[in-house]
């Protein structure tokens, strides 16, 4: 089983490295909670929570990255936002919103997820998050990457920094 916890403190942004923010800059109950978790029954890490904006891959599910995307090349169009995302980071986990599953897609979330050059990756990634606190607007971070189509615009890719706890056997 899966846990999630929003983050409670606000971080500086720094561009020091590209996955921020990092264990070491933790602070307060956040920190508390990551060597909490450590020490107990589970093995944390802090995973980026990029929700679909506009519910363009459907209202159904959400992606939990091991880090921030880095920008989409510009004549990157071939692949979906999805499956851009999914590529760009092989630890990339598909997250069901609550009362959501596979057999629950809408059309578009059915769009997205069904593609059969990736549906049995799409199922070996999925995962149910039980979230104890919800991902919190304090630290939202932000990815820029340039869009193409019939004229070049620049969007932007937000997401949410949290805790994610898989819950294993009880540590001696």
């Amino acid at each position: 089983m899966q846990f999630g916890f929003g983050l409670e403190h606000q971080y500086p942004r720094t561009y020091r490295d590209d996955v921020y923010p990092g264990v070491i800059d933790l602070k307060g109950v956040d920190a508390y909670l990551f060597h909490a978790l450590q020490d107990t029954i589970s093995s944390p890490t802090l995973r980026y929570l990029y929700q679909s904006e506009n519910d363009s891959w459907g209202a159904t599910f959400d992606l939990l990255l091991s880090r921030p995307v880095e920008g989409r090349a510009i004549d990157d169009d071939e692949t979906t936002e999805m499956q851009f995302f999914i590529e760009s980071d092989k630890k990339a986990l598909i997250v069901w919103r609550e009362g959501a599953s596979e057999e629950t897609l809408d059309s578009a979330g059915e769009e997205s997820y069904e593609d059969p050059d990736y549906i049995d990756d799409y199922r070996s990634r999925s995962v149910n998050v039980q979230w104890v606190t919800p991902p919190s607007k304090n630290l939202s971070g932000n990815t820029y990457y340039a869009e193409s189509g019939n004229e070049l615009i620049q969007e932007i890719y937000y997401y949410k920094v949290c805790i994610i706890a898989e819950v294993n056997a009880i540590k001696d």
